[in-house]
């Protein structure tokens, strides 16, 4: 939803299927993952919309989520975004940076995480 302002710094991520169904690397977790993130972007939407296109790939990618420690996957795949954002020549003049409510969901579990500046 848009209020007052002529553009949208904001972006979000749902994934209903983390992992495609039926693949190898869903056969290796115990349960369907959900994704779902809202990341409210501040100084512009650079930063937001990498992470809504990018965050859930890097969590996925991260050691512990393959070990199923998605608590340690979340933080890990946050700190990995960051890295990826400041080591990118894309990003070097830029000042927009965006909070994140993200949330992972499995049969029995939500992990949530609230990340603000």
């Amino acid at each position: 939803m848009q209020g007052w302002r002529i553009s949208m710094e904001d972006a979000h991520s749902t994934k209903l299927d983390l992992l495609p169904p039926g693949s190898d690397e869903a056969k290796q977790h115990a349960s369907r993952l959900s994704f779902f993130a809202v990341y409210d972007g501040h100084g512009g939407d650079k930063v937001a919309l990498f992470a809504g296109d990018q965050l859930h790939e890097i969590v996925r990618k991260q050691e512990t989520f393959k070990k199923g420690n998605y608590e340690q996957a979340l933080k890990d795949g946050f700190l990995a975004t960051d890295r990826a954002i400041l080591n990118d020549p894309r990003y070097e003049e830029e000042v927009s940076g965006c909070t994140a409510c993200v949330s992972l969901i499995n049969d029995d579990k939500i992990y949530v995480v609230r990340l603000t500046p």
